[in-house]
C-alpha cells in the first residue's frame, strides 16, 4: 500500500472513531474559543455539527466564515502523551438553512450516529445544523510524523520537515 493510501487511512479512522470535535473559533471581536461538539462526517468529507444558540461558539460559527477543528485521540489510549495521533482541519463554515432538503438528510445521518437525544435536540428551537468543510490541514501520527494536508479531499500531504 502507498504512503498516500496509508495517511488517507489513519486520518479516515481517526475520523471514524471519534465522536466529537474540538472547535477553534473566534468572535467578532477577535477573541479565542476553544469548544467541542459531536461531529457527523459525510461520504464527501464535511463534518457536521448541531449546536444551541445558547452555546458560546454558536454565535462565531454563524460570524466567522474560517474555523480550525481537531480530532484527537483520547489521552487515556496512548503511551506517549507528548505524540498524539491527531488530525486538525481549517474548514469553512456554513449554516445549513432549516428548510432545505439537506438539513434534514444530514439531520437524519447525524442522529443515527449519536442517538435518540438527538430527536429531542430536533424539536428545540434553537439548535443550528453547520457545515464545516475541510480546505487544509495538518495529520501527527507520532514524533517526526507530520504531515501537511493540501486539499479538501485529504489525499495530498507533505511531510513536515521544519517548523
Amino acid at each position: 500500500m502507498s504512503a498516500t493510501a496509508d495517511l488517507q487511512r489513519a486520518c479516515n479512522d481517526l475520523l471514524s472513531q471519534a465522536q466529537t470535535v474540538q472547535l477553534a473559533t473566534t468572535n467578532a471581536d477577535g477573541k479565542p474559543l476553544a469548544s467541542y461538539a459531536p461531529f457527523y462526517r459525510d461520504d464527501a468529507g464535511d463534518l457536521y455539527v448541531y449546536t444551541s444558540q445558547l452555546s458560546a461558539h454558536t454565535p462565531n460559527l454563524l460570524t466567522g466564515s474560517n474555523i480550525s477543528a481537531m480530532v484527537i485521540v483520547d489521552e487515556q489510549s496512548v503511551e506517549q502523551i507528548f505524540a498524539r495521533t491527531r488530525l486538525t482541519l481549517d474548514c469553512e463554515v456554513t449554516p445549513i438553512r432549516p428548510d432545505s432538503e439537506l438539513h434534514g438528510q444530514k439531520l437524519d445521518a447525524y442522529q443515527q450516529r449519536h442517538g435518540k437525544t438527538v430527536e429531542l435536540l430536533r424539536s428545540l428551537p434553537d439548535f443550528i445544523l453547520f457545515r464545516l468543510r475541510p480546505v487544509t490541514g495538518m495529520v501527527v501520527l507520532g514524533f517526526g510524523q507530520a504531515y501537511r494536508i493540501r486539499d479538501a479531499r485529504l489525499d495530498t500531504f507533505e511531510h513536515v520537515k521544519s517548523a
